[in-house]
């Protein structure tokens, strides 16, 4: 790997919520914001010759179509327009992606949002902070075939749920759930019986029968639907309630430098904002890079699906903070935290204005 320049020198919760929050963002005000220092590359892009920097990015969940737009902006030139030679790997969703990049195999991932803050508050995010973000809202939910009579979160109490080990639809239940109208009791919300199962064998799963429902990113439905041979599919978008929470998150290491992150987050935005808006040629792109796995048509049929939770993604210190305060209200985590340890402010302003050019 080429180190030159990569690396630079060193109900009632809702009231309890909105108390945290107010607090959070007065700390950042008073102490400013954390995250890596400026390694003093061109504020501008950095793209202006030399030895092009080398780096290794996990995308989110395998080859999955939403997971994808990382081949999109390489095969597009985008990070090499940043003079970036970059490494796209199928990453794993939990955990696996957060050890790669601890470990300095990769050094950056897209991972949940609720993971990073969980993490951040457990101690396990020294050395990494989150710099972009990729979607808007969460895209986790839930899904069911129709004719299981589930259409609603209140009808799943008693029911199993088939998951990725350590993936967000099972962190975050007890909080969607305790926003959905009417009001689900905490028997209820318990009830719900959660299983872990590959992501490759999730659809197959709730096609077969084997369980009630699984956990999915909302885009994935085309997989899913095909998966079930056509029949129609319940889908339980959590992002209707939890309007304060984003999706994927753009995580890098601290010891990459400024300029690098800054040049990177702008050419995956840009890749992730292509993709969106040309998924025809980007599901060609993902089948491609992923030998086939993933089908072209059905990967079209999600990106067009995605585009709507991406938007123009920017991460505020307010918002964070509401998030976090939101994750402390559902007990996720023990007590707030300041929302500099989860996100690295200096790198989102560069990063947001990658449109496509």
């Amino acid at each position: 790997m080429t180190k030159t320049g990569l690396y630079g020198p060193r109900g009632g919760w809702r009231l309890a919520a909105c108390l945290a929050a107010t607090a959070l963002v007065a700390g950042l005000a008073a102490g400013g914001c954390g995250g890596a220092e400026d390694g003093g590359g061109a504020e501008d892009g950095g793209a202006g010759g030399g030895r092009a920097d080398e780096v290794t990015f996990l995308t989110g969940a395998g080859f999955i179509a939403a997971q994808g737009y990382g081949f999109v902006a390489d095969a597009k030139g985008f990070f090499a327009e940043e003079n970036l030679k970059v490494t796209v790997k199928p990453g794993q969703a939990g955990e696996a992606n957060m050890q790669l990049v601890r470990s300095g195999q990769a050094q950056f991932a897209a991972i949940e949002y609720s993971g990073a803050i969980t993490r951040a508050a457990a101690g396990q995010f020294d050395g990494v902070h989150c710099v972009a973000v990729l979607n808007e809202k969460t895209t986790n939910a839930l899904m069911a075939l129709a004719s299981s009579g589930i259409r609603t979160a209140r009808d799943l109490p008693g029911k199993t749920v088939a998951v990725i080990p350590g993936s967000a639809p099972k962190l975050l239940w007890p909080a969607y759930a305790g926003l959905v109208t009417p009001r689900m009791s905490e028997q209820e919300i318990r009830s719900v019986r959660f299983v872990d199962a590959p992501a490759t064998q999730l659809a197959t799963l709730l096609a077969a029968g084997k369980v009630d429902a699984i956990g999915q990113f909302a885009p994935g439905l085309p997989t899913v639907t095909a998966a079930a041979k056509g029949a129609p599919i319940t889908v339980i978008p959590y992002g209707d309630y939890m309007t304060d929470m984003y999706g994927a998150v753009l995580v890098a290491r601290d010891d990459v430098d400024a300029d690098v992150k800054r040049r990177f987050a702008r050419a995956l935005v840009k890749g992730l904002r292509y993709t969106v808006d040309h998924p025809d040629e980007a599901a060609q792109i993902i089948s491609k890079a992923s030998n086939g796995v993933t089908k072209a048509d059905i990967a079209a049929k999600e990106l067009r699906l995605l585009k709507p939770y991406v938007g123009s993604p920017q991460a505020t210190p307010e918002l964070v903070a509401r998030s976090i305060a939101l994750m402390q209200g559902i007990g996720a985590i023990p007590e707030a935290i300041p929302a500099d340890k989860v996100f690295d402010f200096s790198v989102l302003p560069s990063a947001a204005s990658g449109g496509v050019r």
